[in-house]
């Protein structure tokens, strides 16, 4: 008799098996896949670096050729005031002055950097305004007031990239060596600024013009200068110390030096100026000063070099940690394929002749060879168990067949039943359905933590690409735009280092619920690590990803955790880069898009929160403010 019920598909033996076995690979993959995205994290970190001493040398180059136009229009200026015109002036010093003039001003008015910013383009404006009149109408202290104020403006813009690269050096966590560089880059800018400083003032100083602001000037940038060199010990890369070793060492520096240290005895005990008369001694120390000024200029971008080229070997010596960690989890990959192959293997063959004597079996077939003695500990006591089991049913069919003769004397109605069989047979198949379903349970549960973070509950950055990846494919297919929002949790560091990690933890995970409540339900959001999200969402174009973006700012900063006896309140920077028909299709590159677009976001903020900057000129040239937490 057939069984009514109708059949059902199952998987084959070898597919399950194959399954069971490749959940070790793939969390193998999955672990080596995570430390070389840590290493490529690690790499682009180091090219950021490197790329924001580029922007801090351009600066520098700048503030260079400003400084090269300011001395002769200074000069001119300041001779015009004594009825010296500019042919004597050239004449006297030994240095032509208005074709130095006129090819530095030329230079500062090709250079982009000069006129990057609104302050930048005003101070250009001014400088426009005035250099037609230097050595006629332009005064010493109109010209010098520009000059003053251009060059202030553009060390706020050496300093406010410094401080975008020292936020990029706290978000990379480099070694030792870089946070190295970083100081000796800061104390040669500052001792750059007050050398700018100290040979200015020492020139008046000497020369017997400089009044008494300008010899306080003159020692407190002799003081700042002494106590920037100091700290330079120890802390300069191999282009820097030889840039300093120049510096400290050339006749013209040892000769100004002399010099300034004249100045400086002048400026604090008074005395009898020694260029006041002496034309030609002047001279060489006004050539002295400008050699000066150009060693300083040069152990700056020699000490930016230094920065340069520490990031370029760490990014280098990441990319070839990376090409390792690939290769070996290729390798892994391979090996781990290799062993699920064989190993589905020896547990098929012994499965499938179970599957083949028990289909036998419900044919009604007893009589079948033992079953080998083969494969795992649970697969040969199941096929022992099913061999007693055959042979009880060939017992019973045995007894049954004599029964129905009518043989009441066949002897093998009078033959035991194995009754140990039945049970052991049972046994084995509790035993193997327990283990089935602890592995599939260990399956799930793996996958979940492997598709999920396990703080907020959201998508981690692994199932946020391959998500991406899809619905990219999707687009293409159907002409559906999409959107990619990067979200960054503004203040998490402030936060755990104000109110502890556990209020930090709260943040991450409130910022989760809040990017729930400001999306739909369609949309994925995802975490990537520490503050940083992913929301992705099918728009209809540009607007609809603003407005989206806008609603998820104002909700999470609408959001607040508990801290102690206070609340904080939370924000986030919002960044947006559009998959439409024009755009690329790597959800990588669409990620990093969408972080630039971040990045710019926060850098807007910043600059609209910046206070206007002191154009008297009344303050120190050449402060350094204290490095951001």
């Amino acid at each position: 008799m057939g069984d009514p019920r109708p059949a059902r598909a199952h998987a084959s033996v070898r597919m399950v098996l194959v399954l069971l076995v490749l959940l070790p690979t793939v969390t193998t993959v999955y672990l080596a896949s995570t430390a070389a995205n840590a290493r490529w994290a690690y790499r682009t970190g180091a090219r950021s670096v490197a790329a924001e001493t580029t922007v801090l040398d351009t600066v520098l180059q700048a503030r260079a050729e400003l400084n090269a136009a300011r001395i002769p229009a200074s000069a001119i200026s300041f001779a015009q005031s004594f009825k010296v015109d500019e042919p004597t002036l050239s004449s006297l010093l030994h240095v032509d002055f208005a074709s130095t003039l006129q090819s530095s001003l030329a230079a500062v008015s090709a250079d982009r950097t000069l006129r990057s910013t609104a302050q930048l383009r005003a101070d250009a404006r001014a400088l426009e305004a005035l250099t037609p009149g230097v050595g006629t109408s332009t005064s010493y202290d109109q010209i010098g007031g520009v000059f003053r104020t251009y060059c202030n403006d553009v060390n706020t813009l050496w300093l406010k990239d410094f401080a975008d690269l020292q936020h990029q050096v706290s978000r990379w966590q480099p070694p030792g060596s870089i946070d190295t560089g970083m100081t000796a880059l800061r104390q040669t800018f500052a001792a750059y600024l007050a050398g700018l400083d100290e040979v200015e003032a020492g020139n008046f100083v000497l020369n017997g013009e400089a009044d008494k602001s300008l010899q306080q000037q003159m020692i407190g940038s002799a003081d700042r200068y002494a106590t920037a060199a100091a700290q330079l010990a120890g802390v300069l890369g191999p282009l820097g110390q030889a840039a300093w070793q120049r510096l400290q060492h050339s006749p013209e520096t040892v000769a100004f030096a002399a010099d300034l240290r004249e100045a400086v005895d002048l400026a604090v005990n008074g005395g009898p100026a020694p260029f006041a008369t002496d034309i030609p001694a002047y001279a060489a120390a006004f050539r002295d000063g400008l050699q000066e000024l150009d060693d300083l200029s040069a152990l700056v971008l020699a000490t930016s070099a230094d920065l340069h080229g520490s990031a370029l070997r760490q990014e280098a010596a990441a990319t070839d940690t990376f090409v390792r960690e690939v290769a070996l989890l290729l390798l892994l990959t391979i090996l781990s394929l290799g062993g699920a192959l064989l190993v589905a293997r020896s547990l098929a063959r012994p499965l499938e002749r179970l599957a083949g004597a028990a289909t036998r079996v419900h044919q009604g077939q007893f009589d079948l060879e033992p079953l080998p003695d083969e494969g795992p500990r649970e697969l040969a006591t199941t096929s022992a168990a099913f061999n007693d089991m055959a042979s009880t049913l060939q017992a019973v069919e045995a007894k049954a067949m004599a029964l129905a003769s009518g043989e009441l004397a066949d002897p093998v109605l009078q033959a035991p039943l194995p009754g140990r069989t039945g049970q052991a047979l049972q046994a084995a198949v509790d035993r193997l359905t327990t283990r089935t379903r602890e592995r599939e349970d260990q399956r799930i549960q793996l996958e979940e933590e492997a598709t999920h973070d396990a703080m907020t509950g959201l998508l981690n950055r692994a199932a946020a690409l391959q998500t991406l990846t899809r619905d990219l494919g999707r687009r293409r297919r159907e002409d559906d735009p999409m959107a990619v929002l990067f979200v960054d949790l503004d203040g998490l560091k402030t936060i755990n280092d104000t109110h502890g990690h556990d209020v930090g933890d709260a943040a991450i995970v409130a910022t989760a619920e809040a990017l729930g409540r400001a999306t739909r339900q369609g949309d994925i959001v995802a975490r990537l690590g520490g503050d940083e999200f992913l929301v992705l969402l099918h728009v209809s174009g540009d607007d609809e990803a603003a407005y989206v973006a806008d609603r998820i700012r104002r909700t999470v900063a609408s959001t607040s955790v508990p801290a102690g006896s206070t609340t904080v309140e939370l924000g986030c920077t919002v960044g947006v880069a559009l998959a439409d028909e024009d755009a690329v299709g790597d959800p990588t590159e669409l990620i990093r898009q969408a972080d630039l677009a971040m990045y710019e976001a926060r850098r807007a903020s910043r600059t609209r929160s910046l206070q206007p900057h002191d154009d008297t000129g009344s303050g120190p040239v050449g402060e350094i403010p204290s490095t951001p937490a």
